[in-house]
């Protein structure tokens, strides 16, 4: 028995065993079968999320049947997922006559679900944070399998903006969040939100802007950039097509899912008990301040400017702007402080620089 380590993230790394001489076959290619002549359905019609383990090559070397084990981790889990076994390619000499698959002790495919007249099988499964899976295949030496595993989910496992940044997304509940802070600097259509770097500038604007922390682009890829209020309610839309910046009553229904009560959604000050660390992240913020991530939002304390252009609390806050205006010099927020378990609700001024995340349509 081979036995094998590999940590699968939901980022979509790839892990192959000792079988590079191949190509996996990517499953979301359709081909022809060249049994039945048959057009294949694509995977990417199906309503899947990230992929978590593959593509894999599990092949026959020997003429004696070997059993390939591979110990995988999810950082991320979901209800259910879809395992997708493609046999062989297009030659016939090596596709397998069967296999045999375990994941944690139980049997998911068994010895005669698959035959070299299957091309593909797929079949929805369970997986645990830690997994094993074991594979045994049955036939000519160089008959080879690819399998994959892909989240179940209606949320996709990325989305790009038009500066080609791409941000990794996470399903809670019933909504589909990015789990990183907008880094944007061009509206929908194409045009620049201007970087407004002076203070005098910043403050004195009515119109949509961004900066880095500190005006330093050092801080940008761990922190995204800070916006005003007039950057997100701009009808340029600062978010890609398909997805907006959360509204106030969407962060309502997030924290309702962690356990904020009714009564207390619409309160404006410190709400909850520890919702707040559920979103926040488990490294990064300063005197014993990090979160439990239980949500997996993974909220990151990167400062605020004011709107008299200061740059303030790297480390200690994370405050985030809603797409929900309250009047025409202020917009909702939430803020995550350093020394709090629960979650500040509250307006801000337009002129503020907060961090953005974004929710699916």
């Amino acid at each position: 028995m081979k036995k094998l380590l590999a940590i699968v993230f939901v980022s979509a790394l790839v892990f192959l065993t000792s079988c590079d001489k191949k190509t996996p076959i990517a499953p979301d290619n359709e081909y022809q079968s060249t049994n039945k002549q048959v057009l294949l359905k694509s995977t990417a019609d199906l309503n899947l999320g990230c992929l978590v383990f593959g593509p894999t090559i599990f092949e026959r070397y020997t003429g004696k049947p070997e059993t390939e084990v591979i110990e995988f981790s999810l950082q991320n889990m979901t209800s259910s997922y879809l395992i997708i076994l493609t046999n062989g390619d297009q030659s016939k000499n090596s596709k397998v006559s069967s296999c045999t698959v375990v994941i944690n002790d139980e049997t998911i495919i068994s010895t005669n679900e698959l035959n070299k007249n299957v091309d593909k099988l797929e079949k929805e499964i369970s997986l645990d944070f830690e997994n094993e899976i074991s594979v045994q295949v049955n036939g000519k030496p160089g008959s080879f399998l690819t399998i994959t595993i892909y989240e179940i989910s209606s949320c996709p496992c990325s989305l790009t903006d038009i500066d080609g940044n791409v941000y990794a997304t996470i399903q809670i509940g019933d909504q589909c969040w990015m789990i990183e802070n907008l880094r944007v600097t061009h509206y929908r259509n194409g045009e620049a939100i201007p970087n407004l770097t002076s203070n005098s500038d910043w403050s004195n604007t009515s119109s949509g802007a961004y900066c880095a922390y500190g005006n330093d682009n050092a801080y940008i890829s761990q922190y995204g950039l800070l916006y005003n209020a007039y950057a997100v309610e701009d009808s340029r839309n600062i978010a890609p097509e398909g997805w907006h910046v959360a509204t106030d009553a969407e962060w309502k229904e997030l924290e309702s899912y962690l356990g904020i009560s009714a009564t207390d959604l619409d309160m404006i000050g410190w709400r909850g008990t520890d919702e707040g660390d559920k979103i926040k992240s488990e490294t990064g913020w300063n005197a014993g301040g990090n979160g439990t991530n239980e949500s997996g939002f993974t909220a990151i304390p990167a400062g605020y400017r004011n709107r008299f252009g200061t740059f303030k609390n790297l480390g200690n806050v994370a405050d985030f702007w809603t797409a929900t205006e309250n009047d025409m010099s202020t917009s909702w927020a939430r803020e995550l402080y350093y020394s709090h378990s629960e979650v500040y609700r509250t307006y801000g001024s337009k002129p503020n620089g907060f961090s953005v995340r974004l929710v699916r349509d």
